[in-house]
């Protein structure tokens, strides 16, 4: 959420500066980059597109899940901080905010074996929007390495540029 809150007061530092075309803004990320990736698209309209390799648009299942894996009296211990948490992750969650993508190009690279951040929660995510097709979420896409672990392919990476390049003329 730190880094979420400090991207806009960057981008309008380096708009400032006249570093940054504020019609060409677009955010990719790996792992927890990815997370925030999605968290960004949730907050700030302004950015045109996105990428997230091996991370989740569901911030708030996925932390469900990592808690879920404490041992109990740890969970016991701090469920009024997991509780906080959650609920201040529900406002970066596209399953819970898909409309905030307000159309804009979404892309997900995730493999099928991640251990670490699971293929799952954007296979859900894929699911939800497919079966809840509106124009906000039209334009959200998943490249799917079957039995990928948490790790990005220089494929991948060159296909992020090429994604970015056609989405940001």
């Amino acid at each position: 959420m730190q880094s979420v809150d400090e991207f806009g007061p960057l981008v309008a530092a380096l708009q400032a500066e006249g570093l940054v075309d504020p019609e060409r803004i677009g955010v990719t990320g790996t792992s927890m980059g990815g997370i925030t990736t999605d968290a960004i698209l949730a907050r700030y309209p302004n950015v045109k597109v996105g990428v997230d390799k091996i991370g989740s648009p569901m911030p708030v299942a996925f932390a469900k899940w990592q808690t879920s894996q404490l041992p109990q009296s740890i969970q016991e211990r701090y469920q009024d901080q997991i509780k906080t948490t959650l609920a201040d992750l529900a406002e970066y969650d596209l399953a819970l905010n898909a409309e905030r993508l307000a159309g804009r190009p979404l892309h997900f690279y995730h493999g099928t074996a991640d251990p670490m951040v699971p293929y799952q929660f954007t296979a859900d995510f894929i699911t939800q929007i497919t079966e809840d097709e509106t124009p906000a979420t039209s334009q959200v896409t998943l490249t799917t390495e079957n039995n990928g672990q948490h790790k990005v392919s220089d494929e991948a990476q060159l296909d992020t540029v090429t994604f970015m390049q056609a989405h940001l003329k």
